[in-house]
């Protein structure tokens, strides 16, 4: 990628597996600068999703206010 010699702006879909691994094994910065500075479509022309088997508490309290959020506003949440 650092050689433009692969191109992201077609991305629709952005999954990353295991995502708090590689934030744990300190690859935050790699995955910033994929997002961010290469020619990744910004995020609302695409859709970013986050999976690993195990999540923090503090993740899952955010989640279940994000999810108490959307329900209050009738809008669709996908788990």
């Amino acid at each position: 990628m650092e050689r433009a010699r692969v191109s992201l702006q077609m991305i629709k879909y952005l999954a990353l597996d295991e995502a708090d691994r590689m934030l744990d094994m300190g690859f935050e910065p790699q995955i910033r600068k994929i997002v961010e500075q290469m020619d990744m479509p910004p995020p609302g022309s695409r859709q970013t999703m986050l999976f690993s088997a195990t999540f923090p508490k503090e993740i899952q309290v955010c989640f279940l206010l994000l999810k108490v959020s959307f329900r209050r506003r009738k809008l669709p949440l996908l788990i």
